[in-house]
């Protein structure tokens, strides 16, 4: 299916770009009305839109308006009532039973914990996400993060879309289930059809087991002990559509906990390790084909580079690697604040043009920022690291570019499956092949959108 061919580490923010999108279509924003001190009263009626900003926000009133909230804990409270589309963007957001949406409902949080009820679309972008028992989205719920959670007699009642690391389905979908994530727990009812993806073989077991302790501070969960658990509660009243790494004919009727244990018992950790090296080596082969092919001169400069100066390269790198993706994050907020604003002006029809525009050059950003990161970075690294076993040990002179990409991408992989240490490797190859790209486009201009000054 095109759902699953999405790649997984561009989607959170390829869904955030589309949901801004999808924000734009709204009529134009005519007026406003801003309480600074963040809190709606439960005898305000909002006859306008509403905009707030402040560290702390509660609504236990009536908005009839579009609402933008954005701050550090949210709070909507049983007695709200919101007549329009909201977007809720904070580190907390928690609306509580008997609050109602009467339109779509975005939320941009860390953790967000869902009550009340959402009478069209959800869009969700977090770190977990809990839907309790009394919550009910009445058309589409859509989640990227870490962990969604649906709890029993919560409803979706259209179609359920998850891109997740897991995911714990208790609760009822009047349509189609559709799950990518490296692990699942079912137990509710999906009354059509469940396209499944489960891929433990995407998680890296040691990069987790070492940022757990630091990842609980933020309220994040520790990972499923069983990655794929259908329990004989469960109900799926259509066809099940199933990809993973277990056993396909018991994959299709309902597991106890025994059955799904053993299933699991078969795919040995080692397997997924070799599978998950098999799909990093074909990636960068590709990569190392049509860089040498296309960018040769480049891909030797920064070889170069990573000979000459390693150190600093890190750290450019690392820079880099930070303020690119603190720096995308920014701009989405100043779209979703420029929207706001083109319509407070009545200029909405120019302000969507100028946005859309604003909205794919992101886009773009994001895609080609991200196979920088992903594949060429690692490359680069490795075709220096092939150069010089070839010219120490083969051909002193000249060796062959893409023998010595081969070999520098082959040992690269090798090393980046070590236990414990493998992620670490890959981080700091990554982070070097940044920095040796930045040097060379500061000294040889191949592009200039992305030159800036250490």
């Amino acid at each position: 299916m095109k759902f699953f061919s999405l790649k997984r580490r561009s989607l959170p923010v390829i869904i955030g770009l589309i949901v801004i999108a999808l924000w734009m279509t709204a009529p134009n924003i005519l007026a406003a009305d801003l309480f600074q001190e963040g809190t709606i009263p439960a005898d305000q009626v909002v006859a306008d839109d509403l905009y707030l900003n402040a560290p702390s926000i509660k609504i236990q009133g009536e908005v009839a308006g579009m609402l933008v909230a954005i701050g550090q804990e949210i709070t909507i409270d049983s007695t709200a009532t919101l007549k329009n589309d909201s977007l809720l963007i904070a580190r907390s957001v928690t609306v509580n039973e008997g609050a109602v949406f009467s339109g779509n409902l975005v939320v941009l949080a860390q953790n967000a914990n869902i009550a009340g009820v959402v009478a069209r679309n959800f869009f969700g972008l977090a770190f977990t996400t809990l839907f309790s028992d009394t919550s009910h989205v009445e058309h589409n719920l859509f989640f990227s993060g870490y962990q969604l959670d649906l709890e029993q007699n919560s409803q979706v009642g259209d179609n359920l879309y998850i891109a997740a690391y897991q995911a714990l389905i208790s609760g009822k979908i009047e349509n189609n289930l559709y799950l990518l994530s490296t692990a699942l727990q079912l137990d509710g009812r999906v009354s059509k059809n469940a396209y499944l993806r489960i891929d433990p073989g995407q998680a890296n077991e040691d990069a987790i087991r070492f940022w757990m302790p630091y990842l609980a501070n933020f309220q994040i969960p520790e990972p499923l002990e069983i990655p794929f658990l259908i329990s004989g509660q469960a109900e799926i009243g259509g066809q099940v559509q199933y990809s993973g790494p277990f056993n396909s004919e018991q994959a299709l009727i309902n597991f106890t906990e025994h059955e799904v244990k053993a299933a699991n018992a078969v795919e040995h950790p080692a397997i997924r390790r070799i599978i998950r090296m098999f799909r990093l080596w074909i990636s960068l082969i590709f990569t190392t084909i049509i860089t040498l092919w296309f960018f040769p001169i480049f891909a030797k400069s920064s070889a170069a580079q990573v000979a000459a100066r390693p150190l600093q390269a890190a750290g450019i790198g690392l820079i880099s690697l930070i303020s690119i993706y603190i720096g995308l994050f920014l701009l989405i907020l100043l779209v979703i604040a420029s929207s706001f604003l083109f319509g407070l002006f009545s200029i909405g029809g120019l302000g969507r043009s100028i946005l859309a525009l604003v909205l794919l050059a992101l886009l773009w950003i994001t895609v080609f920022f991200g196979i920088l990161v992903i594949f060429v970075s690692k490359f680069i690294v490795s075709f220096w690291l092939g150069r010089q076993i070839l010219r120490r040990y083969i051909d002193h002179h000249r060796p062959a570019d893409l023998s010595a990409g081969i070999l520098g991408v082959t040992l690269f992989v090798l090393a980046s499956a070590i236990p414990y240490i493998g992620w670490v490797i890959s981080l700091g190859v990554t982070i070097i092949g940044l920095g040796a790209m930045w040097y060379v486009n500061q000294t040889e201009n191949w592009l200039p959108f992305l030159k800036w000054k250490a």
